[in-house]
């Protein structure tokens, strides 16, 4: 398995801590900092409003006591790779989709 590569993946970093506040409050969280949580997303999801929007599948890092009580998977490297390979393919396909319909 190699890193995801192109213009599709991208890190961001910020060190106010608002960030994991939001998430907390989009996944339910009760009031748990969301770090060292992974996100995926289907092509052309943005964020719009004073929250994030859900993400469409998520995965952390944070012990499996956390696991249970949140009902969110602990991270498995290869089930995240496969589900990032098909939102890949899937936005793939709907870019195709777009730029038929425009011609």
């Amino acid at each position: 398995m190699g890193l995801v590569t192109g213009g599709n993946p991208t890190h961001y970093w910020e060190d106010s801590g608002i960030i994991g506040r939001l998430y907390d409050e989009v996944l339910g969280l009760d009031g748990i900092y969301a770090w060292d949580i992974w996100f995926v997303y289907r092509a052309g999801v943005e964020w719009t409003d004073r929250l994030p929007p859900r993400p469409d599948f998520t995965m952390h890092q944070l012990g499996s006591s956390f696991e249970s009580k949140f009902d969110l998977p602990l991270l498995d490297s290869e089930v995240f790779a496969a589900e990032v390979n098909n939102q890949l393919a899937l936005g793939l396909d709907t870019r195709k989709d777009l730029a038929d319909s425009e011609r």
